[in-house]
């Protein structure tokens, strides 16, 4: 080796010696800086008061839920199942390490220097004093307090009561704070009683509670949890012949004991972790922070749909017998001039399952699909009052042979266009749409906010592919709100424990649609109801006006009602969890107008006490009213009012 290279290799080591040794004295420097500000310790850890709960608010500042049910018991009630699969997943040098580990540090001190760089890797200490004491911010600066604290916690304390204190405050989502309360919610058993396969279910919904929730994600849930098995196993707490069949075991979480605003809370702070992420800030001390968050929701409007969705849901169980294999509900309400959610009901029983049938974009709308293509068609061209054939006609797509019939199998010759919606005949729009652009219609759903994969086929007009009742609701606002299109949300703002504002919120909007074929669309829905297959709202009395569309998917599968009003849409759906058939019989089943309607009917005697009257529609220039016969088209005294296109005349 020659000289020159000998000394580059000398002074090269010099360097990183003294680099090493700045870093060092300033983290020493900043240390006695900020040793004086970190958080009072007491004698003894269990002294400390725990966190502040989070809690959700709605418009009103009425509480929807508190974040964070907490039952503290000491270490020796703990399953050492458990703590071995805590130990092995989360800090297997716990007992070793005095509060941060060296990987962890050096990770720490390069970020200091390494723009970009992320610090990670906390030990079990660290993350309780996180939860205890800090911000969700990711700062360095909060970081490397977070270190010293658990250092000083370390010298202080013993080893088990850091652990104990841990165990007992850390969060398992479903509203669980410690592991002895989430034992109890997903195995109705105390902490001491888990298995190894339920101590590392436990562990594995640590990680994530919302993306590891295991009724909600059960698969998502069983991979983590499988893996936490196998971790066990290299550290030896499970033998290795073992490992297999502890993975094979399912999850057998016990059905929910929390309240019915479950799916709500769920959904809320499944969407506040996500704009966390998005703001570079920390999700998992959500339930820490003592958070409120306010939302846009009116609890008696939440509990009203709750209510009607359950009773309906647990009547129409004893009717179908058999055939309701899952049976469930959703309602999704929301204000249609900015896009704030009233109310969201995920199922009919948060008990029986915390599945949210409201957000998941898995279910075929049927007839309520409607609309939107009506809406592209009066775009291009066609006016209410052209007359269509209601006659069954046979289509050749591809390798198959297409013959689409309504729902009751009826024909009924020339009519207008209008009363095709009205009376919900599949046959008209399948006729038009084969004369039709179907991208035109995929690009109109997609303007109004519907997000899942849909294919440019006829059988589109018809409701073939799955959305979500959330999407339906935004996209029928956009017809109630003049073509414009506004962003659902939930969440208006969120203050910290000291009343500063974390997050703020406002309407997203865009101009979607034309307002004249908007409003075209929305008089349809409102003939829906005086002349349709809404026309069992008739006998509610309402003073705002009132329009609507059923849905009902092929055998019964899927039943469906999208309601408007001047500043409600609320859209809610029936069907099996397991998409099974919901059959009375061979030649009868739940349509929309036997189910989803049937919740919105229940529903609508007490909006206008809980919104106020809303008035009428508001309408645009281009419009223009005239008495006509639905059948023939044409203007006669005494008419049917309906709304046209001035430039129709």
């Amino acid at each position: 080796m020659n000289r020159t290279l000998l000394r580059a290799m000398r002074l090269s080591l010099y360097s990183l010696m003294a680099g090493l040794g700045l870093l060092l004295t300033a983290l020493l420097i900043y240390t006695a800086l900020v040793q004086h500000q970190l958080p009072y310790l007491p004698e003894k850890l269990g002294e400390l008061e725990p966190p502040r709960r989070t809690t959700i608010l709605d418009r009103n500042g009425l509480v929807l839920s508190r974040i964070g049910s907490s039952l503290p018991v000491p270490l020796e009630q703990i399953s050492p199942h458990f703590i071995n699969a805590l130990l092995a997943t989360e800090d297997n040098a716990f007992m070793s390490h005095h509060g941060v580990d060296k990987t962890a540090l050096l990770r720490a001190a390069l970020s200091q220097v390494l723009p970009g760089r992320r610090s990670g890797g906390s030990t079990l200490t660290q993350q309780l004093a996180k939860n205890m004491f800090f911000t969700f911010e990711r700062k360095v600066d909060r970081k490397v307090r977070e270190m010293l604290l658990a250092m000083t916690m370390e010298a202080r304390y013993e080893k088990r009561d850091i652990l104990e204190a841990y165990c007992n405050t850390v969060d398992f989502g479903a509203g669980s704070m410690g592991v002895e309360a989430a034992s109890q919610e997903y195995f109705d058993k105390p902490g001491l009683e888990l298995t190894q396969v339920e101590a590392a279910t436990l562990v594995a919904i640590l990680n994530a509670p919302t993306r590891y929730n295991p009724r909600a994600n059960p698969a998502a849930c069983r991979e983590r949890r499988n893996w936490v098995i196998e971790r066990m196993g290299r550290m030896g707490h499970i033998p290795r012949d073992s490992v297999a069949v502890l993975k094979a075991s399912p999850v057998g979480v016990k059905a929910g004991r929390r309240n019915n605003a479950g799916h709500l809370r769920d959904w809320i702070l499944a969407d506040l972790e996500d704009e966390y992420r998005e703001m570079g800030l920390e999700p998992e001390t959500i339930p820490y922070a003592g958070l409120e968050i306010h939302t846009s929701v009116d609890a008696r409007l939440q509990d009203l749909a709750q209510q009607a969705t359950t009773s309906f849901c647990d009547n129409l169980q004893e009717r179908l017998g058999e055939n309701a294999t899952q049976l469930d509900g959703a309602v999704v309400a929301l204000d249609p001039r900015n896009g704030e959610i009233l109310a969201m009901v995920g199922g009919r029983d948060y008990i029986t399952s915390s599945y949210n049938c409201a957000t998941s974009p898995n279910r075929q709308p049927g007839s309520a699909f409607k609309p939107i293509f009506y809406y592209t068609s009066l775009r291009a061209g066609w006016s209410p009052l052209d007359m269509v054939m209601d006659s069954v006609q046979s289509y050749q797509l591809n390798d198959m042979l297409w013959t689409p019939r309504n729902w009751d199998y009826s024909e009924s010759g020339a009519q207008t266009y209008v009363y095709s919606l009205m009376k919900s005949l599949n046959v008209v729009v399948a006729n038009i749409a084969m004369k039709s652009d179907m991208r035109e219609t995929v690009r109109t759903a997609k303007a109004m906010g519907i997000t899942a994969p849909m294919e440019a086929k006829p059988s589109l007009t018809l409701g073939a592919y799955p959305v979500s009742p959330l999407e339906m609701a935004q996209a029928y606002g956009t017809f109630v709100n003049r073509g414009i299109r506004s962003n659902a949300f939930v969440v208006r703002s969120v203050t910290d424990r000291f009343g500063r504002e974390v997050l703020k919120r406002k309407p997203r909007q865009r101009q979607a649609l034309d307002p004249v074929e908007s409003y075209l669309v929305l008089d349809m829905l409102k003939g829906a109801v005086r002349h349709g297959t809404g026309g069992d709202l008739l006998g509610v009395r309402v003073s705002s006006e009132l329009g609507g569309k059923t849905g009902t998917t092929d055998d019964y599968r899927d039943s469906w009602f999208c309601a408007v009003m001047p500043r409600l849409v609320c859209v809610s759906w029936v069907g099996n969890r397991d998409n099974h058939p919901m059959r009375f019989s061979r030649s009868s089943g739940v349509t929309g107008a036997a189910g989803g309607l049937k919740i919105f009917k229940a529903m609508l005697p007490r909006v206008e006490g809980i919104l106020g009257r809303m008035g009428s529609f508001p309408v645009p220039q281009g419009v223009e009213f005239r008495e006509v016969s639905l059948w023939s088209g044409r203007e006669v005294p005494g008419g049917v009012p309906l709304a046209l296109r001035m430039i129709d005349y």
